[in-house]
């Protein structure tokens, strides 16, 4: 059975087998995939090292880089070396050659705290500092917490702490530290863990407490904010982007509530005026006077205007049917008789000046004789002249009028017409006017 190398599972042919071109390449392209797999991997900007768990090699070159990192115990430069045991462990070596400084956590179901591993340089500053000092046995039954009180004697005895004890010590007060630090930058003030603690104390009082009494329904969607009662937070009002325009038509329309980052333009219109509108009807507020007509409507009026005598039709616009209307000539009438006791005919107090008068009676003591006479007003009489009055028994004469009909005349109300041989008879009358 071909055996396999531990690491990349090359093939070992055994001493019966055939090495062929085609499978030496093959194990060639698998050792140079295994190399490159070797190669550490740039870490991008504003990733989250959390996200991290597979073995290899990792680094960040740029400062400014890491700063924008989640999760990261320095602000600093630094290659991130990922190993597997049960989970897996991070170790992260910052870069700069006078401040070495190495950081170690585990992932297993969760991730532990980021632990400062302590250097020798550090460990021995730390020794120099007990000098003096005692530790009571107590301290050290506490992980990680190491209590000291200064000597009273004066004698310059050198405490003998463990590693152990000191290492303890070391790594309290960088975990209490690194918490401080993301306390600082998790409400918004630059701190990291190579600040000193001269520099990292003032910084807690710059810390501005929030206040207020902003909820989620006063912040736009997607934006975080605090108020005094808690932080955090996150706002809930719709961003509908810019405003745009609104054209009215028949139907209502609906700019759903939120936030909108250009003005809503409401479309006006100048024609808007009640002139322009129907008569009752009302349009955005503007009630209408305009009065219209149907075709049939038009085409009716236009019928009768045409049955009057002047020719009217639906094309015409309304103005020229109303000219086409004071162009038809309307007639008015009455009737009645009166007494010529000299045989003058004189009546008044008509409604209308007559345009027309027509006269008939019979002869003064003379039932076979009846006459008919008319008279016209200046309009007319200039076109006709004058219509002298003739017998309508027999047509064998004239009535006499004569020169006596240019006495007759026509008022703004009546008439009045002298024919002597009406004297004493019952004449009849009509009257035509304007």
């Amino acid at each position: 059975m071909p055996k396999e190398t531990d690491r990349l599972k090359l093939p070992l042919p055994l001493g019966n087998e055939n090495v062929t071109r085609e499978s030496i390449n093959r194990i060639f392209e698998k050792i140079d995939a295994g190399v490159a797999t070797r190669e550490a991997i740039l870490i991008s900007a504003g990733s989250d090292l959390n996200s991290y768990i597979t073995e290899g090699e990792y680094y960040c070159p740029e400062n400014a880089t890491v700063e924008t990192l989640a999760n990261s115990p320095t602000g600093v430069a630094f290659h991130l070396t990922i190993e597997k045991h049960a989970g897996v462990v991070q170790t992260l070596t910052t870069f700069e050659p006078s401040d070495l400084q190495v950081f170690q956590r585990n992932y297993y179901f969760g991730w532990g705290s980021w632990k400062k591993v302590p250097t020798r340089d550090e460990i021995q500053q730390l020794q120099e500092e007990l000098q003096n000092a005692t530790i009571p046995p107590a301290s050290l039954t506490e992980p990680g917490i190491v209590q000291l009180s200064n000597k009273t004697d004066g004698t310059s005895e050198t405490v003998a702490a463990t590693e152990k004890a000191v290492s303890a010590a070391f790594q309290a007060g960088v975990e209490r530290k690194a918490e401080v630090v993301a306390a600082l930058n998790s409400v918004g003030v630059s701190a990291t863990t190579n600040e000193s603690w001269d520099k990292l104390i003032p910084k807690l009082s710059s810390i501005i407490l929030a206040t207020g009494d902003v909820t989620s329904d006063d912040v736009i969607a997607g934006k975080t904010f605090s108020n005094a009662n808690a932080n955090g937070l996150t706002g809930t009002i719709p961003d509908r982007g810019t405003g745009g325009t609104v054209v009215p038509g028949v139907v209502d329309q609906i700019k759903a509530e939120g936030r909108y980052t250009t003005s809503i333009i409401i479309k006006g219109e100048p024609n808007l005026i009640a002139g322009n509108l129907p008569k009752d009807k009302t349009f955005f507020g503007v009630t209408g006077a305009l009065e219209r007509m149907t075709t049939s409507e038009k085409q009716s009026i236009a019928n009768q205007i045409t049955a009057k005598g002047v020719r009217a039709t639906t094309s015409d616009s309304n103005a020229v049917l109303a000219q086409k209307i004071s162009m038809i000539e309307t007639t008015k009438y009455t009737r009645d008789s009166t007494y010529a006791s000299e045989g003058r005919v004189s009546v008044s107090g008509i409604a209308f000046r007559p345009k027309m008068v027509k006269m008939y009676g019979r002869y003064a003591n003379n039932d076979d004789r009846f006459t008919v006479c008319f008279l016209f007003d200046e309009a007319i009489h200039r076109v006709y002249g004058f219509i002298t009055p003739d017998t309508s028994t027999d047509g064998t004469g004239m009535s006499g009028f004569g020169g006596t009909i240019r006495e007759n005349k026509i008022s703004s109300n009546g008439f009045s017409v002298t024919n002597y041989n009406w004297q004493y008879n019952q004449i009849f009358w009509e009257a035509w006017g304007y």
